[in-house]
């Protein structure tokens, strides 16, 4: 099924995958429930339904949802403030993994950031995140610093990373 015309401008992104569009485009309140249950599959400390309804109502912040075949694969949410972008989360889907579509989501992230003026990108990420770590340092992300005991359950340190855009 090819999207209307008025879906497509709704579209952050689009690419191709396994024949069938891949698309990302910002969150509705629709979304809420599917974006909940895959964070909880994925995370170690989730964040709870009512956290990304909050993100839609927050000025600075952005959460963009990652769709094939009108399911709900993936999402991202960051905020831009004055010339700074945190990404707070890309979360992807396991049977979507290590085919490019976190670079791209990241990549969609920073251009972005820079339409919006954005100078600088950080991330926080778990130290104990090997994969994550190795991302974003492969996305030109570098260590700029640690927050002791940043994240609870478990306690952990959180790494911060940076990077020009």
């Amino acid at each position: 099924m090819v999207p209307s015309t008025s879906e497509c401008a709704s579209y952050v992104a689009q690419k191709t995958f396994d024949n069938k569009p891949l698309v990302l485009r910002h969150m509705r309140l629709s979304d809420l429930k599917a974006v909940a249950q895959l964070e909880q599959e994925i995370f170690l400390s989730p964040w709870s339904m009512s956290s990304f309804h909050k993100e839609l109502d927050n000025k600075i912040s952005t959460t963009f949802v990652l769709l094939w075949h009108d399911l709900i694969t993936g999402y991202t949410t960051f905020w831009i403030a004055a010339d700074e972008v945190q990404i707070l989360k890309i979360a992807v889907a396991p049977d979507f993994r290590q085919l490019g579509v976190a670079a791209w989501m990241l990549n969609t992230i920073l251009q972005e950031s820079r339409r919006l003026q954005a100078k600088i990108a950080f991330v926080e990420v778990r130290a104990s995140n090997k994969n994550a770590i190795g991302f974003y340092k492969k996305n030109g992300f570098a260590v700029e610093g640690t927050r002791r005991d940043y994240y609870a359950s478990p306690r952990e340190d959180a790494l911060l990373m940076q990077r020009e855009l």
